[in-house]
């Protein structure tokens, strides 16, 4: 699993690539608020939200495979 400064280093709340490095496979956050949000036809907001860590992902697909954009904003706790 690459790290990428700035995420959690903890296992139960994790953003896992696949081997490229630039796909996301997995995301795991314990103790989660969820909220998903269509703005448009072809895209999504998904927000995790915990104690110490807040994830933004926009999920769009206009056509072929998904595309992820993520903002990610940690506390430092």
């Amino acid at each position: 699993m690459p790290q990428i400064e700035g995420w959690s280093k903890d296992i139960k709340d994790r953003m896992t690539f696949n081997p490229d490095n630039e796909t996301l496979d997995e995301l795991v956050m314990t103790g989660a608020n969820v909220h998903l949000e269509q703005l448009s036809d072809s895209c999504y907001m998904l927000i995790l939200e915990n104690k110490i860590h807040r994830w933004h992902l926009n999920i769009y697909s206009k056509s072929g495979r998904a595309k992820i954009v993520t903002t990610i904003y940690e506390d430092g706790k």
